[in-house]
């Protein structure tokens, strides 16, 4: 299973991103300035970034119908996202259907035919929290203070049939608010 994550953030607006590297996923991590009108003093900046570590996973080869995490009974392959801000923010996620190289598989709730599921998980998977849909954000962690890290894992479930058992691109997008 090959895949890519893209980790972005700053104030709830998507940026483009930097890749940092390629190795099965590949992570990517952008940081912005943004200056709200309120509460900023003269030359300072409030700062809106986040960093990932290590941004590498690798699920191996998967079976039809198959699952895989990154806890420790999976891959062992935890991840972390830092508040590398100069304020209190929240993260969120957000995965993409699955690129393949002859046919696509659809991020969905449930696995079936050509469609796949992703979740993640914040308490070493106790719980996993389903990403649904292409376009369903979801929120990872609430009131991160500066420099603070919260880890998360990963799931995928993959589709009960397909016609294409070759390797796929998924991107996963971490981002950052700013907490209210």
């Amino acid at each position: 299973m090959k895949a890519m994550f893209v980790f972005m953030g700053t104030h709830g607006r998507w940026l483009p991103v930097v890749c940092l590297t390629c190795l099965g996923i590949a992570l990517a991590a952008i940081s912005g300035a943004v200056i709200p009108p309120h509460e900023v003093r003269a030359g300072e900046e409030e700062m809106v970034s986040l960093t990932v570590t290590d941004g590498a996973i690798n699920y191996g080869k998967l079976p039809v119908g198959g699952t895989q995490d990154t806890t420790e009974s999976g891959v062992n392959n935890t991840q972390t996202v830092t508040n590398t801000s100069t304020v209190m923010v929240d993260f969120y996620i957000v995965s993409s259907d699955a690129i393949g190289e002859q046919v696509n598989w659809t991020l969905a709730t449930v696995a079936g035919a050509e469609q796949y599921t992703h979740a993640f998980s914040t308490n070493g998977g106790a719980t996993w929290t389903s990403l649904r849909s292409a376009i369903n954000v979801r929120r990872l962690a609430l009131n991160v203070d500066v420099d603070e890290e919260r880890s998360f894992d990963l799931r995928i479930g993959m589709p009960t049939a397909t016609a294409d058992l070759g390797s796929h691109t998924i991107t996963v997008y971490i981002f950052a608010e700013m907490s209210e």
